[in-house]
């Protein structure tokens, strides 16, 4: 009986039982975890910071106008007479909008820890699991070749008898792997509720946005009894209502539709 057959023959059905099992995608499981580990370690901020600032920046422009009413009437018309007046009411009238901003923005902060921490520690057990995981599993799937390999120098039973096993045992003690893989899925736990605040925030941010501009827009309606000059204000609009405008519209470009895909994303990957 050749022997080095004999082993290659095991070498062989070994590769067949690892490919039928998945083995085969290990390296692009790691890989996978890896990127997720990339991504929780890079964490919200940025985004989350560029979304504070535009909507700061919009509480911070309500405050101005508030204090300067007058600054809130047209450059010309009936209106300007009347400047400290029609100022008041818009000044009151943003209050609310002002309110909700705060809140928006406190949301925003909350945001931040809500999924900010889950990804910190999910970085962290990550960082730890794939330097045991990429040792373990990569010692187990260059098991087939491994055998393949001794192949080439059996000759003969008593070369079978010096094979050192002890590397093989190493390799196929399972215990290691299944112990980091439960603290990654322990994991799910954790960006479960991220995910939710995620969701929440961006279906809240949409509606903010949506009903920012026409609510400003009815700030700056010129109230009774001289309710009748608000189209002829509309066309020569004040400079305050058109900065607001503008700044609900830097606002909508802040997406946070990415930030929800890579939880999910990393939700599903573990």
């Amino acid at each position: 009986m050749d022997q080095g057959a004999a082993v290659k023959k095991i070498g062989e059905e070994l590769k067949e039982k690892f490919d039928s099992c998945g083995m085969g995608k290990v390296e692009q499981m790691v890989d996978k975890l890896e990127e997720v580990k990339t991504m929780a370690e890079k964490g919200p901020g940025e985004l989350l910071e560029k979304l504070q600032g535009a909507m700061k920046d919009f509480s911070s422009k309500m405050e101005e106008v508030a204090k300067d009413p007058a600054s809130m009437a047209p450059g010309g018309g009936g209106l300007a007479a009347c400047a400290d007046w029609y100022g008041s009411s818009v000044a009151g009238k943003l209050s609310a909008l002002g309110d909700e901003t705060k809140g928006m923005m406190e949301g925003v902060t909350k945001l931040g820890s809500d999924i900010g921490d889950p990804l910190k520690k999910l970085a962290e057990v990550l960082s730890g699991a794939m330097k045991e995981l990429e040792g373990s599993l990569k010692r187990l799937s260059k098991l087939p070749a491994e055998v393949t390999g001794l192949g080439d120098s059996v000759k003969s039973p008593e070369d079978v008898g010096k094979i050192d096993t002890a590397s093989m045992k190493t390799a196929t003690d399972t215990s290691a792997i299944e112990g980091i893989l439960n603290k990654i899925l322990g994991l799910k736990d954790l960006l479960g509720p991220a995910v939710e605040a995620a969701s929440a925030a961006i279906e809240k941010l949409a509606a903010f946005v949506a009903s920012a501009p026409d609510m400003i827009r009815s700030a700056f309606d010129v109230p009774t009894p001289l309710c009748f000059m608000t189209s002829v204000l509309l066309s020569q609009a004040p400079a305050a209502m058109t900065q607001l405008l503008e700044m609900v519209e830097k606002l909508k470009a802040v997406d946070l539709q990415p930030m929800l895909n890579m939880l999910k994303d990393t939700a599903e990957t573990i």
